[in-house]
């Protein structure tokens, strides 16, 4: 297949696909399409004129840009930071609306939290995070785990980030076991475990909740006593 013979099979396709679209949205769907000939024509072009590494890479490009996503690592220099939340001086980066800047006494804190996906290793299928104030504390959690630094690269992959929650009254604990990087097939272990607690000193702070890091034995033992204490309530 050559260029000529890509671009008449695309437009085949345009028309066949603009034909079955109800007249309602036809107009709004013609504009969607003829964007995406246009993008695919420019592609195809490079393709058959600089060979297909070239192509290759215009495509990972163009689905950085629909994703939202920089083509260049973010620095101080070109971030483009806007004034997010005054009272937490709270900064926005213009060239990826998902970082965010936090101004410390201690110095400047990066965080992105849409890097990460929470799974329930006792509910994997589920959707969203259950209880009040857990989900607070795991993308915490995360982003003390994996820091974002200047310069910044956003990743089209999620880190997929595993853990486990129990509670009872007043008893609450939660365990991050592991992670992984979406699309791979190898976690590798965190072993992290927390209880909330009503004492003022606490390693985390969530804004309902204050928490403690407790080891694995503890955690294994009050997971014990919530399991039992809902079994005999049932």
């Amino acid at each position: 297949m050559d260029v000529r013979s890509a671009l008449n099979w695309a437009r085949k396709e345009k028309d066949i696909l603009i034909g079955e679209v109800s007249e309602e949205t036809k107009d709004e769907a013609a504009k969607a399409i003829e964007a995406a000939e246009t993008a695919y024509e420019a592609l195809m072009t490079e393709y058959f004129q600089s060979g297909y590494s070239s192509a290759a890479l215009g495509k990972a490009f163009l689905k950085r840009l629909c994703d939202g996503l920089p083509l260049t690592p973010i620095t101080e220099e070109n971030a483009e930071w806007t004034l997010f939340n005054e009272k937490n001086k709270m900064y926005r980066s213009g060239r990826y609306s998902k970082l965010f800047k936090i101004c410390t006494d201690e110095g400047d804190v990066y965080i992105d939290p849409s890097r990460f996906k929470f799974v329930d290793v006792d509910d994997p299928d589920s959707v969203g995070i259950s209880s009040q104030g857990v989900g607070e504390l795991l993308n915490i959690i995360a982003e003390q785990l994996f820091r974002v630094e200047l310069p910044y690269l956003p990743s089209d992959k999620k880190i997929i980030i595993f853990y486990q929650e129990n509670a009872h009254n007043t008893d609450r604990i939660l365990a991050v076991t592991h992670y992984m990087l979406e699309g791979t097939v190898n976690p590798q272990p965190i072993k992290k475990f927390y209880k909330a607690v009503n004492a003022d000193e606490c390693d985390i702070v969530t804004s309902d909740t204050n928490w403690i890091e407790i080891d694995k034995e503890k955690f294994v033992a009050l997971n014990f006593r919530i399991e039992r204490a809902n079994k005999e309530e049932k």
